[in-house]
């Protein structure tokens, strides 16, 4: 009998060591991903688009801010806000934020896209093995109900975004690497599987700085005076 519980205690204990070797890499990809959390930062950024010959056809210009869980892009002349609650939008023609949903569209891409996934939090492990995850949408505010992500290499992840079917609708390629100190996710290539095939984006981070921010500005109610500061500050000039 004792022989018996060593052996099937023995089995627990290498199913559960197998299933940690699984997803240490989707740790490691989190761990990655995470790297701006807690911190107050300025990031300096690039979106170019290429065409189906891997030719620039535009480059445009961002600039991002992160202040605990919550970033702010300027992008395209407009403000992106990302925050536990959501995504909002801001100009210079709406006197207040209005709230979008993750597949708002901005040059092609989606908000969500431009602003920092919380993986951890809104997906969850449905089924994994070496090197590769299946992840179920925990939070219905994410666009795509399915997520599979894989290890390519030791520095390049994939993931394919899902419909409710299982269909692919969208690729992203994450590439990581040192960015001023930073361990970080320093170029994300996006590619739209369905509709807008014969382009793909490149979303470079270039510059990352430590500053200053008042985090409790860092919210939907608060986006104008956010926006205000960083303008009196010389952040940004419009």
């Amino acid at each position: 009998m004792k022989k018996i519980i060593l052996t099937l205690t023995f089995i627990s204990i290498a199913m559960a060591l197998f299933a940690n070797e699984e997803t240490l890499f989707y740790k490691e990809f989190i761990k990655i991903n995470n790297a701006f959390i807690g911190k107050s930062l300025f990031a300096e950024q690039t979106l170019n688009t290429y065409d189906s010959e891997k030719n620039k056809a535009e480059k445009l210009k961002a600039i991002s801010f992160f202040s605990g869980e919550s970033q702010l892009t300027y992008f395209d002349k407009s403000y992106f806000l990302g925050t536990n609650a959501g995504y909002w939008i801001m100009n210079n023609r709406m006197k207040t934020p209005l709230k979008v949903s993750g597949n708002y569209q901005v040059q092609q891409l989606e908000i969500q896209d431009i602003l920092r996934i919380d993986f951890e939090k809104d997906y969850l492990i449905e089924k994994s093995e070496n090197n590769w995850v299946y992840l179920n949408r925990s939070n219905k505010k994410m666009v795509y109900p399915f997520l599979e992500l894989t290890k390519l290499s030791d520095s390049k992840y994939e993931i394919l975004f899902k419909d409710k079917n299982g269909n692919n609708i969208k690729r992203a390629v994450y590439k990581n690497g040192n960015v001023s100190g930073y361990n970080c996710f320093y170029e994300i290539e996006i590619y739209d599987l369905v509709f807008n095939k014969n382009t793909y984006f490149v979303y470079t981070t270039n510059l990352i700085k430590e500053q200053k921010l008042p985090a409790s500005l860092f919210n939907q109610n608060q986006m104008y005076n956010l926006i205000s500061f960083i303008k009196q500050n010389g952040f940004i000039t419009e």
